[in-house]
């Protein structure tokens, strides 16, 4: 079974939403935001996601979703319903309105709990980001598996400018993961999200990774695919893998029950999410819009994903 990962690239709908800041996603916004490329889009997200596992991965961890609508679309673009496919969505204080999800198999997970976690940023309290989603996974064979959904703060203001409020998420996720350890002995863990940071960035390797660090909790899986050169995104001709999935000893470890495939994590990529950059002549991801040109493709990032057994 796959647990999949994916920046889906500003799903909004095409609705006016008072409470959101989705002006820049509407029919007569300069990107020109419409229902038939809206649809175009669940269809492509669809298409990437039933590629990776049919009929779809055990559980997907989704960044920039606007609402719980545009999960319900997306479960329907799939050709499933919500019998088949549980749906948790927390509105997030984000300034741009975009929130994060969480998609799973009821035949695999039938019964869940959730939980959201806020990021505060004490030296500049009135700023807000996404809040990281938690949710407890509860299996037929009464073992529970933790989720930990992250989108953190993004470096539009500068990497070093912008690290000290990584580091603050970093650290509210580690507190939280503290607390699944205070409650159960050996918890399953799976950390996953756009960290807007490489695994070798200090807000990931000093605070949260085990393996390299004395403080770490949990193994980074996509450090191997990172010494590769792999990445989740392009930006001026480099790959950069701030897409990324971390799991506890437990899952790695056990010999019964649920864990993980070692060496399982993987970008996924086909030459059909890709398309061709002229200036830095390469291959890239094919997002929907570039500024507000629109190129009518998947997302600006690949989603990653790991395999798991029941």
């Amino acid at each position: 079974m796959k647990i999949l990962f994916y920046n889906v690239e500003n799903l909004f709908d095409t609705l006016d939403d008072p409470y959101v800041n989705d002006n820049a996603f509407l029919p007569d916004s300069k990107l020109k935001w419409n229902e038939r490329r809206y649809i175009l889009k669940l269809q492509r997200l669809a298409k990437v996601i039933r590629a990776v596992e049919e009929p779809m991965p055990m559980a997907v961890g989704l960044a920039e979703v606007e609402n719980r609508k545009v999960l319900q679309d997306l479960v329907t673009a799939l050709n499933l319903t919500e019998k088949e496919v549980g749906i948790i969505h927390e509105e997030s204080p984000d300034e741009r309105g975009i929130d994060l999800g969480f998609l799973y198999r009821r035949d695999l997970i039938p019964r869940t709990e959730h939980e959201t976690c806020s990021v505060v940023f004490e030296n500049d309290p009135g700023d807000k980001t996404r809040d990281i989603l938690h949710v407890i996974s509860n299996l037929e064979n009464g073992e529970n598996i933790h989720f930990f959904i992250n989108h953190w703060p993004s470096r539009k203001d500068g990497t070093k400018i912008s690290m000290p409020k990584r580091i603050e998420a970093s650290k509210t996720l580690k507190y939280h993961i503290e607390e699944v350890f205070k409650k159960e002995v050996d918890p399953k863990i799976v950390v996953m999200g756009d960290f807007n940071a490489d695994p070798d960035s200090p807000p990931i390797r000093s605070i949260l990774d085990k393996d390299r660090s004395k403080t770490g909790l949990i193994h980074n899986l996509s450090w191997d695919a990172y010494k590769n050169k792999q990445g989740s995104l392009n930006y001026r001709g480099k790959w950069l893998l701030f897409d990324q999935i971390l799991v506890s000893p437990a899952l790695l470890e056990s010999r019964e029950g649920c864990r993980v495939l070692p060496n399982s994590f993987r970008v996924f990529k086909k030459d059909w999410m890709l398309f061709y950059n002229q200036k830095y002549h390469d291959y890239r991801p094919n997002k929907t819009y570039g500024g507000s040109n629109y190129h009518g493709g998947f997302s600006d990032h690949l989603p990653v994903c790991i395999s798991m057994l029941l």
